[in-house]
């Protein structure tokens, strides 16, 4: 049965990761990025409350273990279709959460309901740990392995159409349900495997189809009469939805000049993830001029001060500058896309459609992570332009900060512009954020005066910031006025402005933008962004998340204030953070810790318990840690994502099978030494890893993948040592522990990733290197206990539950 055991668990756990890898794809095509990071994260209660059974239920299951196991996983298979089906119906609006408290309710009916399946795949794992004559190293190394495997076998499912990708937990469940009743119940085993075979049989595709949240752009757009659907891509990265509207055609142009006259041709609109992105794609691009409204836009400017440039686009609408390859006003243009389905887009629409763009010989795709291309590229570019900033405060965005910039600009040629643009917020914000780190750029660079090699306008919607690699000259400086007087634009800054041209013709109340560009470039640029309501201070690799721009106290503020509009100031992701990581915490005592109080007898299991949710903590922090790292390194988010889950949960189940020997003696001392250890492994990368892999940034792309293996791979092993080693004391003990055990470790483990989030992005990913350092040190003075043998009672006595 050890065999068995260990298969079965390998199973079940990797197909609960594989469901949570989807789930967090699924949901942001579905609903919103935060709010999958949020649902994922609660969902994951599972684990703790599934302690709570555990220990309540214990020798009902273990004396029917088999079966009890076969169940769980089985209700975990069934669970990941049928769960996933019914949270589609439950309407969840996370800009109404402020207004109306009772929208709590429909997010609590989410939670649980996601949730369901984690529970049966948590209590079956757990269970494993409490049978009796398993070694728990053993198990530990089964489950972190087959989680391993897991999240490995869900990147290839992200490419399936809809949500066809779930079929992969289904049979993964089934087959460890089959696999544990195999021995002594050949019928039922036949029809578990039949249940796994079938779901994936039965056209999935259309078995379980993704409805998209009504307030998302995609479904709006779709309510329209007269749209239809011309093509849907699928990739781990995004959503790719292509819809035209023949009764309304989209005509998209943000930033459009108020004195364009003329019309804008006719467009299909493309939604990434139902509308997190938008880009316009002209329906019969033609060979002969390139159409006049491109000339009213604010990214016209860079066409004027730079003749026939050399054009790289990196990660932004880019149909401008094919437009202008197109009709010869640009030597030559390379787009840098993250997303391959953009790549499958243009293949699909060569002959008829924006594809045919890349027939010219000129015209170059390329997919790929466009900071990577930056440290590669082999030639020099006259404009570099890159896209707006990520509009969400939780996602990390390494395009927009210090670092990158300052890349960009040693791939300019002499002259060259870098172009990026932004919103037109009001209070600025974003406008102001971009100035500040172009000129910590510039500085970075050697550049004495950033002030001067800056030029900034803005239309009624949009700004765009111009960096150039040498100074301005008279005759760039008269262009740039004569572009905005005959267009209507505004200058918010460019050297020489004078107040009077900040406000002329797209008029507030007070020329906001030009004042705080002022107090960014000006004498006070130290003292401004610490004064300011907003935070516009530099964004650096280390804290890249560019549209974070509310402080503490102004988040307050705004929330007074809400009954006069100033909510429109939130983007609600620092809301949804905050009540993530509250409702954490609250749900984790009323559901976990406090259900398992009168399993806590004595202070050294006291002791015990906070050592095991420590645990769970420093690890999930640890493992947030160095996959924000990664991420830039490795230059691909899904890579970096895969290669850390895989090479934390392989190595940390080999570490813990190196436990199997260990900690027979009843005392958590190993279990802290262990600990020690790990804080130790992080102390040194906290301080070594950056510098390392800077190092070896611009190496080949398997290179690095390798190197990060490697380099992972000693804090993931050590970090599989603290809590076998904990269970394996605690089961010699008292096996009664053992649930109570797992439920505190998966209670902090569902902390941990929303704590660490929060950590990332007020502090840097260095306060979240030190939070983990703290947990493991925290669980080492825990482990200092003598013993927990006897658990303040005599040889022999018996506990009572």
């Amino acid at each position: 049965m050890p065999s068995t055991l260990s298969a079965s668990v390998f199973l079940l756990s990797g197909s609960a990761l594989a469901y949570e890898v989807m789930l967090v794809r699924l949901l942001a095509v579905t609903r919103f990025h935060h709010l999958a990071f949020m649902v994922l994260s609660l969902a994951l209660l599972g684990y703790g409350v599934s302690g709570v059974l555990l220990a309540r239920q214990r020798a009902r299951l273990l004396g029917s273990f088999q079966a009890w196991f076969s169940g769980f996983a089985a209700m975990f298979a069934t669970g990941t279709v049928c769960c996933f089906q019914l949270s589609q119906r439950i309407p969840v609006f996370p800009g109404e959460w402020v207004w109306s408290p009772f929208e709590a309710l429909h997010l609590a009916a989410l939670y649980l309901v996601l949730s369901l399946p984690f529970l049966a795949a948590a209590c079956g794992v757990g269970l494993a740990y409490s049978a009796r004559g398993t070694i728990a190293g053993s198990v530990y190394r089964a489950d972190l392995l087959g989680a391993a495997a897991g999240c490995l076998g869900a990147l290839p499912a992200l490419w399936l159409p809809e949500a066809a990708g779930l079929w992969l937990p289904w049979s993964g469940g089934f087959a460890a349900s089959a696999l544990m009743v195999m021995p002594d119940r050949k019928g039922w085993a036949a029809l578990l495997v039949s249940a796994a075979l079938l779901g994936p049989a039965v056209n999935p595709e259309h078995a379980v189809r993704l409805i998209t949240s009504p307030d998302k752009p995609l479904s709006i757009a779709l309510s329209a009469e007269g749209v239809e659907i011309l093509t849907d891509i699928f990739t781990p990265i995004g959503r790719i939805t292509v819809t035209r509207n023949r009764l309304a055609p989209y005509r998209y142009a943000p930033g459009l000049s108020l004195a364009f006259q003329g019309s804008v041709g006719a467009q299909w609109g493309a939604f990434v993830d139902g509308g997190e992105a938008f880009m316009p794609l002209p329906t019969t691009p033609e060979r002969t001029e390139a159409p006049t409204y491109l000339d009213y836009l604010p990214e016209a400017l860079a066409y004027r001060l730079v003749s026939q440039p050399r054009v790289l686009v990196l990660e932004a609408p880019a149909m401008e500058h094919l437009a202008r390859a197109f009709a010869g006003e640009a030597r030559a243009v390379n787009v840098v896309l993250s997303n391959p389905g953009w790549r499958t887009l243009f293949e699909e629409t060569r002959k008829s459609g924006p594809g045919r763009y890349l027939a010219l010989p000129n015209v170059h795709l390329t997919v790929g992570a466009p900071r990577g291309f930056l440290r590669s590229a082999p030639r020099r570019y006259d404009l570099i332009v890159i896209g707006d900033p990520a509009p969400s405060a939780l996602t990390p965005d390494h395009l927009h900060t210090v670092e990158a910039f300052g890349e960009a600009l040693t791939r300019l040629s002499s002259g060259g512009i870098l172009s990026v643009s932004g919103p037109s917020d009001l209070p600025p914000r974003a406008c102001l954020r971009l100035l500040a780190t172009a000129a910590a750029a510039l500085h970075m660079s050697g550049v004495t005066h950033p002030e001067d090699r800056l030029v900034m306008i803005r239309s009624l919607r949009t700004v765009q910031l111009m960096i150039t690699n040498g100074p301005l000259t008279p005759k760039d400086i008269a262009e740039i006025r004569s572009f905005c007087t005959d267009r209507r634009f505004d200058p918010v800054w460019f050297p020489g402005i004078e107040p009077a041209e900040a406000n002329r013709w797209n008029r507030i109340d007070a020329p906001l933008f030009h004042d705080g560009a002022l107090g960014i470039l000006g004498s006070a640029s130290e003292r401004f962004p610490a004064r300011y309501k907003f935070d516009v201070s530099p964004v650096f690799d280390n804290r890249p998340y560019f549209s974070h721009f509310i402080k503490p106290a102004t988040l307050m503020e705004i929330l007074s204030l809400r009954e006069s509009g100033a909510l429109g100031m939130l983007s609600f992701a620092e809301p949804v953070l905050a009540a993530t990581l509250l409702q954490g915490i609250v749900i984790s005592i009323l559901f976990v810790w406090l259900p398992l109080r009168r399993f806590r007898a004595t202070e050294d299991r006291r002791r015990a318990g906070v050592m095991v949710f420590m645990l769970g903590m420093g690890f999930m922090l640890a493992e947030f840690a160095v996959m924000e790292q990664l991420r830039l390194f490795l230059n691909e988010p899904v890579l970096a994502t895969a290669v850390t889950l895989a090479v934390f949960l392989s190595m940390a189940g080999l570490g813990g099978g190196m436990t199997s020997r260990r900690s027979r003696d009843g005392t958590l001392r190993f279990s802290g030494f262990a600990a020690l250890l790990t804080a130790g492994i992080l102390v040194v990368y906290i301080t070594a890893l950056p510098p390392v892999l800077k190092v070896f940034m611009g190496a080949h792309p398997a290179v690095r993948t390798v190197l990060a293996m490697v380099l992972i791979s000693p804090l993931a092993t050590a970090m599989g040592l603290p809590f076998p080693l904990a269970v394996s004391a605690l089961k010699t003990a008292d096996t009664r522990a053992v649930p109570w055990a797992w439920g505190l470790n998966g209670c902090g483990s569902m902390i941990g990733p929303v704590l660490g989030m929060s950590i990332a992005v007020y502090g840097g990913g260095t306060w979240v290197f030190g939070a983990a350092i703290l947990c493991y040190g925290t669980a080492f003075a825990a482990g200092l206990t003598p013993s927990i043998s006897g658990t303040g009672r005599k040889q022999g006595e018996t506990i009572q539950p």
